[in-house]
């Protein structure tokens, strides 16, 4: 989960594994998957991937699923198809 300075949960523990928020967004890890959270916990990107890679200057996240890997924007809107390799 994440606190706020105070040590005051701001999103309740529920999280494998979880990111530091880069541009107002987190890559987290669950039971099911990775996604990527906005700051409230609301998934922008559902925690359903191999691998959430978020590149916060280029406002692109890079996921992979099943071994091909596809590119969302910021608001979690597919921009290319699953690829056939690691391209």
């Amino acid at each position: 989960g994440y606190v706020d300075t105070q040590n005051r949960y701001l999103i309740a523990p529920q999280y494998r594994w979880a990111n530091d928020f880069h541009e107002g967004r987190a890559e987290v890890q669950t039971r099911t998957g990775m996604g990527l959270i906005d700051r409230e916990g609301g998934y922008v990107i559902p925690p359903e991937y191999e691998i959430v890679d978020y590149a916060p200057a280029e406002s692109v996240v890079r996921v992979r699923k099943d071994g091909r890997w596809a590119e969302f924007d910021y608001l979690g809107r597919r921009l290319t198809e699953f690829g056939t390799n690691n391209d």
